[in-house]
């Protein structure tokens, strides 16, 4: 049994559809977390990238010994020139506030918010793959759901064969041995139920933990009616396609690439700031003066790289690869998905031909057991015979929800290749 220990517990509904743990899956996951944390992320990143716009503080300070300083000579002069000191000094305040970049911060902001719908992007993939986790436990549950119906009603018809074996033994028109042979298939049968029930309820805990949530033993699984919406989707099943989170994730890719390479013709653009410097030195901008003085300038400042040597151009044609490597990728993975709607669209299409075979024999069974039923009350055939008799009709039923099973898993694994999600409800 799953202790609450180990879920953060919910009161699930009484009856469970395959949308609704879908939902509940993706939504209770770790990573469902990964998109808050992923904007939060992209914000501190965007907001530091902005700071670029406002004035940009620096401080320096730099000492040094010269071996040789200007020196200016005035032949026949009563008084020589100052000579400026060989050991100097500067502590400056700097500060420079970008007027034009060219479009860098702005690129860069943009690309950011690229990168942050790529993250998305992939987050979704992964949750879309919890659905085939989903499906597997599901249906492997909703089986042995279906069977242990089927299971039970065998039981419930050996028990009342069994009451009317022993009224007729204690009448003297039956053997014992008719009821022992009732009684045994019955124990059989009986075990077979707690595999199933073993089987089903470790499903339900994979379930429980995939969904976060507590599915007791008597929770009903069941799926919505997927006929019309598959026969809706399959003529034009090639175009759904695009709804899977992959291609969008493959398109966030491209549209990333695409600002990257716009940001590389921005580095060749001139840059223009205005600067001012303020600051202490010995000397100061009186390059005689032997004594510490305070001094600033300003300006405006241009900055502009004509080449790069053809690193541009190489780093262009770099991305332009990646971009043609992602093409392909989105052009096997359509591929890929495209056998896998066709194979999926011929099980359910077998499936459903064989429906009209399975109920037609379902009938078959059901008269012939209803025949054999009352051919025991009267004695005409014995207890071996009929629980035969009831076996075949048990088998033909199992074979039938079976089939019915595999059709919905086989309609549930057509939407899922197509990124379709599952109604929560059974409408």
């Amino acid at each position: 049994m799953i202790t609450l220990a180990l879920l953060l517990v919910s009161t699930p509904p009484d009856t469970v559809t395959l949308g609704w743990l879908h939902a509940r899956a993706a939504a209770t996951d770790p990573r469902h977390a990964q998109d808050a944390l992923l904007a939060r992320a992209a914000a501190q990143r965007t907001a530091a990238l902005q700071t670029e716009r406002r004035p940009q503080l620096a401080v320096r300070a730099q000492a040094t010994h010269q071996s040789d300083v200007t020196r200016v000579s005035l032949p026949g002069a009563a008084v020589s020139p100052p000579m400026p000191p060989r050991d100097r000094w500067q502590a400056l305040l700097q500060v420079e506030q970008s007027i034009y970049d060219g479009g860098s911060t702005s690129g860069r902001v943009a690309l950011e918010s690229a990168r942050l719908l790529e993250q998305h992007a992939g987050t979704a993939v992964a949750l879309h793959a919890l659905r085939g986790e989903v499906d597997a436990a599901f249906f492997g549950a909703w089986l042995a759901q279906e069977r242990l119906a089927e299971l039970t009603a065998v039981v419930t018809d050996f028990d009342a064969r069994l009451v009317e074996l022993r009224a007729r033994v204690r009448e003297g028109a039956a053997l014992p041995r008719d009821t022992a042979i009732v009684a045994a298939e019955r124990l059989g049968v009986a075990q077979s139920i707690a595999a199933l029930t073993a089987r089903r309820g470790a499903a339900l805990a994979v379930l429980s933990r995939l969904a976060d949530t507590m599915l007791a033993e008597t929770t009903v699984l069941a799926v919505p009616d997927l006929r019309a919406r598959v026969e809706a989707l399959a003529g034009g099943a090639r175009d759904t396609l695009r709804a899977r989170p992959e291609f969008a994730a493959l398109h966030a890719a491209e549209a990333r690439l695409a600002l990257e390479r716009s940001l590389l013709a921005v580095e060749r653009r001139p840059t223009l700031a205005l600067f001012a410097d303020a600051g202490v030195g010995r000397p100061g901008l009186n390059q005689f003066e032997r004594d510490p003085a305070a001094f600033w300038q300003g300006g405006i400042r241009m900055s502009w790289r004509p080449t790069a040597w053809g690193a541009t151009a190489r780093r262009a044609d770099a991305l332009a690869i990646q971009a043609e490597i992602i093409a392909t990728e989105a052009q096997a993975l359509a591929a890929r998905l495209d056998r896998a709607v066709a194979a999926d669209l011929a099980l359910i299409a077998h499936l459903r031909e064989g429906f009209v075979d399975d109920s037609a024999l379902v009938a078959l069974r059901e008269e012939i057991e209803r025949t054999a039923r009352a051919e025991l009350a009267e004695g005409v055939i014995t207890a071996a015979r009929y629980v035969e008799v009831r076996n075949d009709l048990a088998l033909a039923r199992v074979a039938l929800r079976r089939h019915r099973t595999e059709l919905a898993e086989a309609e549930a694994a057509f939407l899922r290749t197509l990124g379709i999600a599952i109604p929560d409800g059974l409408e």
